[in-house]
């Protein structure tokens, strides 16, 4: 499983590398979720930083973009000349957007201060009438300032303090503190929630077997129907695409019709259907090693699956279900033999590969590795993982062969093993996604050879300012009915508490914590993670604190797998280096999360090197 990326800390999310021929999720129609630019705050739930901070816990700058009214980020104080009246804070809204308003509602309203826009965060254009408030007490006290301008293009808005909150002619030590900062757009019509919606859409260029097409794109009220001309692509009405491939290359010209109130707008698309029999098969992700031989094998009749009882029954059920999808038949009198099993427990599957010669000791000793060998001439298929795990991606592969030769496969030999541990993705964003999201979102995972998805949207309270508070019975349902369906995809479901600015790292905190996880172990969990992502804590007992954890409650359980960790300072832009250093003192099995050099960057030996040589890590 080549070039797959590590899991990584991001504001939204983080994938795996995978080509553009994977099936697009898609959900159902729905009343849009963006009603109008106008009246949509594109800051809410934004990353969000500040020249300073008071550094009072809570007071961070997410709090000035959380929604809360009652919550606020604070700046340093300071007299005249202290370098406070230039404060600035700015919001990350993600993507560059049509900008036109800001509303801005202040616990501590500065004298004077101007907006700004970027569209890189480096350069940066006054937008606006510069606001004169006036001295403290000339306007009694305003808390709301509205700056309308002129349509920009901009993905970061500052906050230019020009003169902090004083009165006149005082030397007042004060700052800024500001409850909400909210950015609005332009108003839309129809033509251009369309527009929006047709840039969502992915269509792959190549498609070998079946896929998903979106028929609603829900944030913009937006539904689509889906035509095809020919045969080779039929499209049901949920957006199933089955692919009928012939014995020639197809070119299929997909066409969309997006509608909304009445408007529509019409998109085309060119897609190649490859032949039937093509030479090679496309492996999602790229495996490691596969030899192809001359000869064909014919699954048509059916085959006799051998499969040690007891043995990795999420691994069977898939497997079964992947056969009959693509009309392969189990007959205890088939000619043809699939037999399936892991390293090391007497399968029928290991005693074959053993006497082809198929396995290495090298390849024995890999997590989550496998081989899968096809031999028209022995009338054999076998699948055999180096754990449950491996084996699980064995079916996987064998159904990447099945959805694109259908029942007459090559035969050949796989050998495929990652080069990460960890692959998937993090919900650590300030959205959220549905249950059924996540449920789909799991089955993708699984189908596509990731393991891990960690649950942390800072919008469930009960992960984020309300972490010692237990989960109410039915989200604690939902949570569990997550797991299980993560556990059957071979996908590990990691609950992740926000404690970062909302914990002062005692002992009565980690009873609480580990409280917490007792109800989640209880649910199925069996990995968490600590998030001190975005927010300040005095860190003086952060080490003893994870350690602790680690020890008394990780390993007193003894089937729970290691915390991971997601620092203050998960970047190199803006770390602090003594903090990053002290992450060596902890036990060296807790996962530490990094991104890079910024927020979301590439995965570079360099910037690996930066943080393990800090962090005393390999």
């Amino acid at each position: 499983m080549k070039k797959l990326q590590a899991i990584l800390l991001s504001s939204s999310l983080v994938i795996s590398g995978l080509s553009s021929t994977l099936p697009v999720m898609a959900e159902q129609p729905s009343q849009a979720a963006v009603q109008s630019q106008s009246d949509t705050n594109l800051a809410l739930n934004q990353p969000a930083e500040a020249s300073s901070n008071e550094g009072t816990a809570g007071r961070e700058p997410s709090a000035a973009v959380d929604g809360n009214a009652s919550s606020r980020w604070a700046s340093r104080a300071g007299k005249d000349g202290s370098g406070i009246d230039e404060t600035w804070f700015q919001v990350d809204l993600g993507s560059v957007q049509e900008v036109s308003k800001v509303v801005i509602s202040w616990e501590s309203r500065p004298n004077k201060f101007k907006m700004q826009v970027s569209e890189d965060g480096s350069s940066w254009t006054d937008v606006g009438e510069e606001v004169n408030n006036g001295y403290l007490g000339s306007d009694g006290n305003k808390k709301v300032n509205t700056v309308e301008f002129e349509t920009v293009n901009a993905r970061y808005v500052r906050m230019q303090g020009i003169e902090r909150r004083r009165k006149e002619g005082e030397d007042n030590n004060t700052g800024y503190s500001i409850y909400e900062m909210e950015v609005y757009g332009p108003e839309w019509d129809a033509a251009r929630y369309l527009q929006a919606a047709a840039e969502t859409l992915k269509v792959p260029q190549r498609a070998s077997r079946a896929f998903t097409l979106p028929v609603s794109v829900a944030d913009y009220g937006v539904s689509i129907a889906w035509t095809a001309e020919g045969t080779a692509l039929q499209i049901d009405e949920t957006g199933k695409v089955t692919v009928i491939r012939t014995d020639a290359d197809q070119q299929v010209t997909l066409k969309a019709l997006l509608s909304r109130n009445g408007e529509t707008l019409e998109k085309q698309y060119t897609v190649l259907v490859p032949a039937l029999m093509e030479s090679f098969y496309e492996f999602s992700p790229v495996v490691q090693s596969v030899d192809y031989e001359e000869s064909y094998l014919n699954l048509s009749d059916g085959v006799q699956v051998s499969w040690p009882e007891n043995q990795a029954a999420d691994a069977l059920a898939k497997l079964t279900a992947i056969l009959e999808s693509n009309g392969v038949t189990q007959a205890e009198t088939a000619e043809v033999r699939l037999l399936a099993g892991v390293a090391g427990t007497e399968s029928e599957a290991e005693s074959w590969l053993e006497s082809q010669g198929a396995l290495s000791e090298e390849f024995l000793k890999r997590d989550e590795a496998y081989v899968l060998k096809v031999d028209a001439e022995e009338k054999t298929v076998a699948l055999l993982g180096t754990d449950a795990a491996g084996l699980m991606y064995a079916c996987s592969t064998l159904q990447d062969i099945l959805e694109q030769g259908g029942t007459q496969i090559r035969s050949l030999e796989v050998e495929d093993y990652p080069d990460i541990p960890f692959r998937g993705f993090i919900e650590g964003f300030y959205g959220a996604w549905s249950h059924q999201n996540r449920m789909s979102l799991l089955e993708y995972c699984g189908r596509y050879k990731m393991n891990t998805y960690i649950y942390g949207p800072k919008n469930d309270p009960y992960h984020y300012g309300q972490w010692k508070d237990l989960y109410p019975a039915d989200k604690l349902a939902e949570l569990s009915e997550l797991v299980g369906t993560g556990r059957k995809a071979g996908v590990d479901v990691v609950w992740a508490a926000h404690v970062g600015g909302h914990t002062d790292l005692s002992d009565s905190d980690i009873e609480a914590l580990e409280a917490k996880f007792d109800q989640l172990y209880d649910a199925g969990f069996r990995q968490f993670a600590l998030f001190f992502d975005d927010s300040s804590t005095n860190n003086t007992r952060l080490v003893e604190y994870v350690n602790k954890i680690q020890h008394e409650y990780v390993d007193a359980k003894g089937d729970v797998k290691p915390l991971i960790f997601c620092p203050q300072y998960y970047r190199k832009n803006g770390a602090n280096i003594n903090y990053l250093k002290n992450l060596a003192l902890f036990d060296e099995r807790v996962q530490i999360m990094w991104t890079g050099d910024n927020v979301v960057s590439p995965i570079e030996r360099q910037a690996v090197d930066w943080i393990t040589d800090l962090i005393g890590r390999d």
